[in-house]
């Protein structure tokens, strides 16, 4: 209860789903992000603030023009 992958209870619940942004941090989401298309990329700025912060980030961006 709380415990997922020895990350107490640092996560934030989206609904029923865990948010991966919690979940793994803000570097991991940067490589996940750098992974995905363009279009992939700007509608994962639309989720919430906290993604929309990653998901603008030059790292990711510049690789994608």
């Amino acid at each position: 209860d709380g415990d997922f992958a020895g990350g107490g209870d640092n996560y934030e619940e989206i609904g029923d789903s865990l948010d991966p942004l919690a979940v793994f941090g803000s570097g991991i989401m940067l490589i996940i992000l750098s992974k995905l298309d363009a279009l992939s990329v700007a509608q994962a700025r639309l989720v919430c603030r906290d993604w929309l912060d990653i998901a603008s980030s030059d790292k990711i961006w510049l690789s994608k023009v």
